[in-house]
């Protein structure tokens, strides 16, 4: 394990090293792509809710790394860890703007608290690209009624610190339509205050085809664009780890594949 978590800790300290292609936006994570607002699985869910840092009561660390035409293009650690009622999360990304093609880097804190039904949680992002400097902030909630609904709201860069960091929202709702071993995720997600139609629909599906095996299908139409994403990904779990990979597929873009590796603890919660 110690080895293991070194591997990681080499390999994250090394990206800013790189020279990559290209990166979706410096401020989205590619994590975007496969995790949604209702879903709950630990460190790597505060990239679409801190409200996640509630509901997991685990200590768990989370790697992924995005791969855009043979080159490392996207670098994302996470970390959390339970302490008294509550749960607190930190995470590092470095990635790439589509232009310019230099690293920005994100340094976040967070954390949560809530039950079995109802969770609260807040991060704060720092961001370093050249010589400019922005502190995002996110709030987030889940209300889970009964173990198979969810929904979810989430105030991302509530602070508007920058043009670059609009103010935008999402409102999520996830269901497992029983008896079948799947769970469907709807977002809406636009800029605050803007008319309902302007919004877009992230969309997705996990399905368990076995105890070690999960599969992901999701599709998303990005708001004030015209292009949408295709993404299909399969989930290892163990004991105490789990790998994941997806390919993510945009139109009028090069496919993209995402890895990911999560270390999680025994004492979890969800």
């Amino acid at each position: 394990m110690r080895y293991f978590l070194s591997v990681l800790f080499i390999l994250l300290s090394a990206s800013v090293s790189f020279t990559q292609p290209t990166f979706t936006g410096v401020n989205n994570s590619s994590l975007s792509a496969t995790q949604f607002s209702t879903e709950i699985n630990g460190a790597q869910g505060i990239a679409e809710n801190p409200a996640v840092l509630g509901f997991y009561h685990a200590t768990n660390l989370w790697y992924n790394t995005l791969i855009t035409d043979g080159e490392f293009s996207e670098q994302n650690f996470y970390v959390q860890s339970p302490f008294l009622f509550m749960s607190f999360g930190a995470n590092f990304r470095s990635a790439l703007d589509d232009e310019k093609k230099k690293s920005a880097h994100l340094y976040g804190f967070g954390f949560g608290a809530g039950s079995d039904k109802f969770a609260l949680g807040y991060n704060t992002v720092y961001f370093v690209y050249e010589d400019k400097e922005a502190t995002l902030q996110n709030f987030g909630c889940i209300y889970r009624p009964q173990h198979f609904l969810s929904f979810a709201y989430v105030l991302k860069n509530f602070n508007e610190p920058d043009k670059l960091f609009p103010s935008t929202q999402t409102f999520g709702i996830g269901f497992s339509p029983s008896p079948f071993p799947a769970t469907v995720f709807l977002d809406w997600s636009g800029k605050r205050n803007s008319p309902i139609e302007q919004y877009s629909l992230q969309s997705g599906v996990k399905i368990r085809a076995t105890k070690s095996l999960t599969c992901l299908f999701a599709y998303h139409e990005k708001y004030n664009a015209s292009s949408s994403l295709l993404v299909i990904g399969i989930q290892f779990s163990f004991p105490n780890s789990s790998l994941h990979t997806a390919l993510i597929s945009e139109s009028n873009a090069q496919p993209e594949l995402s890895f990911g590796v999560q270390l999680k603890s025994d004492d979890e919660r969800d």
